[in-house]
């Protein structure tokens, strides 16, 4: 069966949280009437506020497909009318009161001095773990030399910032959701937008796409260096290297604002564009680990 639902607009968190809504109508394709069988998950999100009520809906006979559920979108208090679609795991989010964000000033600045020295701890850790490997579990230089550091590493991750740089084009929204807005962490963030007025840019648009043209040219040059193309010949790997791993940098702080606003990439149209939504807090762990593998990598580029 398939139902057609319109809800009432939810006022409140706590209304929403307890899925508290009122059905105003309810057209049914093939029965007269139809009763929800079960609210699966109701949860909010980072900004104003929306969730993704699932509903099981069941005829009055109470012949239903267990696995066939109705989603219904309630974003920034308006309502969303839904179609019948296949039942799809919905990510849980955190209750905004627990994030970093919802902490005073000092607090928030607090938390990220915390969370900027545990990635240099870790981006540290992650470079004596490739020099361990190099050194006493792969001792052999030719390899590491010849095959390694010449192309193993720069081409595959030249061809994933050449991809990931055009992305910020093409879903500019999924970047835009995630840039920080001046005065974030307590007014800790403030890096400007120069030029961002004449070209008509959103301090987000702004910053999603010069990081985009960064990451294209940055890859698109680390690739080119490690294939030896003619007119690369006197750049060595170390210079693109270098200039990615602080790109790393700088764009860190966008992830950061996902771990500490919940900021999804999409933002609430992220579910439409099928991104997968990131499980908090643990999600963030394992982004935190791969930043630092990242980092110790390009590090490694640059300086073996």
């Amino acid at each position: 069966s398939s139902a057609f639902v319109s809800v009432q607009t939810i006022n409140t968190r706590v209304a929403l949280r307890q899925a508290e809504c009122n059905v105003h109508k309810l057209s049914h394709c093939n029965t007269t009437t139809c009763h929800f069988r079960n609210i699966i998950s109701t949860l909010p999100y980072h900004h104003g506020w929306s969730s993704t009520i699932r509903l099981q809906a069941a005829s009055n006979n109470d012949n239903y497909n267990e696995n066939e559920t109705s989603d219904v979108s309630i974003i920034n208090g308006k309502t969303i009318r839904s179609t019948s679609t296949s039942a799809a795991t919905v990510m849980p989010r955190p209750d905004p009161s627990i994030l970093i964000s919802a902490q005073d000033d000092e607090s928030q600045q607090n938390s990220i001095g915390f969370i900027t020295v545990s990635l240099l701890i870790g981006t540290f850790i992650c470079v004596q773990i490739f020099t361990l490997l190099q050194n006493i579990l792969l001792p052999f230089p030719q390899f590491w030399n010849n095959i390694v550091y010449p192309f193993l590493l720069p081409i595959p991750l030249g061809v994933i910032f050449i991809l990931t740089g055009l992305s910020h084009f093409v879903l500019k929204d999924v970047y835009t959701s995630i840039v920080p807005p001046k005065g974030t962490w307590g007014g800790l963030w403030n890096v400007p937008a120069p030029g961002m007025d004449l070209l008509g840019l959103t301090y987000q648009e702004y910053h999603a796409y010069w990081t985009g043209c960064a990451e294209l040219g940055g890859g698109l040059l680390l690739v080119g260096c490690a294939l030896g193309i003619s007119w690369l010949d006197a750049v060595p790997n170390a210079v693109p290297a270098a200039l990615l791993g602080l790109l790393v940098a700088v764009v860190t702080p966008s992830n950061v604002y996902m771990y500490t606003h919940d900021a999804l990439m999409g933002g609430d149209g992220g579910d439409e564009m099928n991104i997968p939504r990131i499980p908090y807090p643990e999600g963030h762990y394992n982004r935190g680990i791969v930043q630092c593998i990242l980092l110790s990598g390009f590090w490694q580029l640059t300086f073996h």
